[in-house]
């Protein structure tokens, strides 16, 4: 709550000048709330409600209630834009975006085009090699994350035969690529096997089976909520003993 509060009450300074008391602090909200990963965008949007529920309970940002738009952004990047436009008709002073790196990329354009600034958690690396100067990332991209992966895999536990499962789309990509940097740069190592999926797969052993025909000890994962509980399920049923690192989004999978 006081994070959302301090977002809203600068976001309300820089429109001081012709906000009135009164006047609601919108705030736009685009998130995947139906779909394939309405898994992700349904807990961000009910935190969002409650920090809003909450700021206005105590007040609102300088006396003004706080009022959220939310429009769904589907699993489409199409979708995505469409949605950003909508919140847009409100005039928003600050935008929460999906926390992936897809539709984020695709709404660049309009949202430095808006001049609103935007707030989103992906972890794909090219989000910010953008030059955009209205998207602030509220995360660390993989080009920190798998570092440690990498460091925590091979120099912590002695693991050396790395294997990469990840999803069709840039954020994969950028797991992968990222990884696979790490493990040269660092100890001089390379992947002894990668797999890829699409979004919609549900079935991932012929993925497991390449991973444990190729003699990993450790597997990162880097999917979205469903698809990664599916995953580790499906490993523990395969009874792969390899290590499991999972991407954030398995926390969210199981929270």
């Amino acid at each position: 709550m006081q994070r959302l509060t301090a977002i809203a009450l600068a976001a309300s300074l820089c429109c001081a000048g012709t906000a009135r008391a009164a006047d609601p602090v919108t705030i736009g909200v685009v998130l995947p709330m139906t779909g394939i990963f309405s898994a992700y965008g349904k807990p961000y949007a009910d935190a969002l409600r409650i920090a809003a529920e909450e700021a206005n309970a105590s007040g609102g940002v300088n006396g003004r209630p706080v009022t959220l738009v939310i429009e769904d952004s589907q699993a489409s990047n199409t979708v995505a834009i469409n949605a950003l436009n909508k919140v847009l008709q409100s005039s928003p002073s600050v935008i929460f975006g999906p926390g992936m790196g897809p539709p984020i990329l695709a709404m660049l354009p309009t949202i430095e085009k808006s001049k609103v600034p935007t707030i989103a958690a992906p972890s794909s690396r090219s989000v910010t090699e953008k030059g955009a100067t209205h998207f602030f990332r509220a995360t660390s991209s993989d080009a920190v994350g798998k570092e440690d992966t990498v460091r925590f895999l091979v120099g912590q536990l002695g693991l050396k035969k790395i294997g990469i499962l990840y999803i069709d789309s840039e954020w994969g990509y950028s797991a992968r690529d990222n990884i696979s940097l790490y493990l040269k740069d660092i100890y001089g190592l390379a992947p002894v096997a990668e797999a890829t999926y699409q979004p919609t797969d549900k079935d991932f052993t012929a993925q497991i089976r390449q991973m444990t025909e190729a003699g990993v000890d450790a597997i990162v994962t880097q999917g979205y909520p469903v698809d990664e509980a599916l995953i580790a399920k499906q490993m523990q049923q395969a009874g792969v003993k390899a290590v499991h690192v999972g991407s954030g989004t398995l926390c969210n999978a199981f929270s």
